[in-house]
């Protein structure tokens, strides 16, 4: 019993020590909010959070699941964000599963607001009734066709595609969700840029991964952080956004 004893004494002290690590780190957000007073850059860093996710999966170990540090981690970023703005995100969700990324992804300090289509969502995040959209990924090929309202946008209400979830590769995942915000991407240092291209392409360019549904425009995949599409004056194209890339796990 004495073991017993000392072996919760130590957890009690262990989530004492957490805890005050956890009210300190937010209030480091709130200290942050008030640098960034002065500073017009992007809010949201989705490039950074995935910076963050790729040092815990690094350095995890077991018995601890890289799915539960993704889901205590995510918790406290969303946490911390909303110190810095208050998050509402827009979500069209045909289904369950959808609706299970989003609330993952937003955890219990960000608002989510359903709707009916991914219109809507576009049409929320232009008007800035909602800072984020999360709307049916490219493994859903009934779903994504949304992704041909990003061409042609006008720079003032111009939105971009800022992330792809879940994070973590999973060969369980059937399904991925794209978060969509009126923002520059954010560079995470392991990303891919998402074009809308128009004309022949040559397959070193890139991989194809969806056409423009009766429209001559395709989704582009590119590797890395880029502006433009290397090598390709000949093709009219538009930047769709960039997105960390999954880590396998």
């Amino acid at each position: 019993m004495d073991r017993l004893q000392h072996l919760r004494r130590e957890i009690d002290q262990i989530d004492e020590k957490l805890h005050d690590l956890l009210m300190r780190r937010i209030e480091i957000g709130r200290e942050v909010a008030e640098a960034k007073k002065s500073d017009m850059s992007s809010k949201l860093r989705p490039g950074r959070e995935a910076q963050i996710m790729r040092v815990l999966a690094s350095r995890n170990r077991t018995p601890l699941s890289l799915d539960s540090i993704s889901r205590i981690w995510r918790e406290i970023l969303s946490a911390n964000l909303n110190q810095q703005i208050a998050v509402t995100a827009a979500l069209y969700a045909p289904n369950i599963d959808y609706y299970d990324l989003a609330q993952d992804y937003c955890g219990s300090s960000s608002k989510i607001m359903q709707y009916e289509s991914a219109e809507e969502v576009l049409k929320n995040v232009r008007n800035g009734s909602a800072q984020i959209g999360i709307l049916p990924g490219f493994l859903d090929e009934k779903e994504r066709k949304w992704w041909v309202r990003l061409i042609n946008q006008g720079e003032k209400d111009r939105i971009n595609i800022i992330s792809v979830i879940p994070l973590l590769e999973s060969k369980k995942g059937r399904y991925d969700s794209v978060i969509v915000a009126a923002q520059e991407p954010d560079e995470s240092g392991c990303d891919s840029t998402l074009f809308a291209v128009r004309g022949e392409l040559n397959p070193k360019l890139g991989n194809v991964i969806d056409s423009g549904y009766g429209q001559p425009w395709k989704l582009l995949i590119v590797e890395g952080f880029v502006e433009e599409i290397a090598g390709a004056a000949h093709l009219e194209w538009f930047r769709l956004g960039s997105f960390a890339n999954k880590i396998v796990c």
